[in-house]
């Protein structure tokens, strides 16, 4: 489960690559506060459990151009996801 707490210290960070990962991730609300200047955000096929969250892990990435969550098995998007 990624909580935030992982990325602290990143603040600058303006590329993430977590896709194909070996280890499924969960997201949840707070996943990406800690690095608001991100950009690139590469989830593909490395997600597991819902991406159904309230509010969004994604509200904090402003910055954000590119988001990749392909192949994930995502059968439903909530409305204000992105």
């Amino acid at each position: 489960q990624l909580n935030g707490d992982e990325l602290e210290g990143l603040s600058n960070i303006k590329e993430i690559d977590m896709s194909m990962n070996q280890q499924s991730i969960s997201l949840t609300n707070t996943s990406f506060i800690n690095v608001p200047t991100l950009r690139i955000l590469k989830l593909g096929r490395a997600l597991k459990g819902t991406l159904d969250l309230k509010p969004s892990p994604f509200t904090p990435l402003v910055n954000l151009t590119v988001l990749d969550i392909s192949n994930n098995n995502i059968a439903n998007l909530n409305a204000g996801l992105l």
